[in-house]
């Protein structure tokens, strides 16, 4: 087996401050106050059975958010990349990227590269997952926790935003596992204009 054929796992940039406080009011906060509402004013308290319902699925719906969210890696597994982000999972052939065009970009310097309409996604603040569209409406698959990400163009004309903690090393592995190892370091200037 040669190099090439190993897997290789890449650490996905933590996500912000934001994201874990959002994350913890929505799942855990917000759950806490519906119960002690409905359990201290018996208006809003349904029987005993109705109110261990809405508690089950309360504590349910926020479980599954935590899990959900904490579901993150990237990883190249021979030629295909996989990419697992919450709900949402993409596996792609090395082949199928523009390796000459993927660049590790600054998303505060390029917001035309954001993603901003969600077709099919997961977003919270400081993380991005799944399906959505960029300002030029170009489809996007997303693990975006970082301002700092790899954009990976595909040959079907459709890209891959990625938040690996080190977006350089990610690329290197691509092209080396391409064969187009002795590309420079992938960094457009700033204000550069992405394909």
């Amino acid at each position: 087996m040669s190099t090439h054929d190993a897997d290789e796992e890449f650490t996905v940039a933590p996500p912000g401050k934001a994201a874990r406080v959002f994350l913890t009011f929505f799942t855990v906060v917000i759950p806490l106050m519906i119960l002690v509402a409905m359990a201290a004013f018996p208006e809003f308290r349904p029987p005993p059975a109705g109110f261990a319902v809405t508690a089950l699925v309360i504590v349910s719906i926020a479980g599954l958010l935590l899990v959900a969210s904490a579901r993150r890696s990237i990883r190249i597994n021979g030629d295909v990349l996989e990419i697992k982000a919450t709900f949402y999972s993409r596996s792609l052939a090395l082949s199928s990227i523009d390796v000459d065009a993927a660049r590790v970009i600054d998303l505060r310097e390029h917001p035309e590269n954001r993603p901003l309409l969600k077709t099919n996604g997961y977003a919270v603040p400081g993380l991005v997952a799944g399906n959505f569209r960029d300002r030029r409406r170009n489809k996007l698959f997303c693990l975006v926790t970082a301002p700092r990400v790899l954009r990976m163009p595909l040959k079907d004309g459709s890209l891959v935003l990625a938040s690996p903690a080190h977006p350089e090393r990610l690329l290197d592995a691509i092209r080396k596992r391409t064969g187009r190892a002795s590309q420079g370091p992938g960094l457009p200037r700033k204000n550069q204009r992405l394909r």
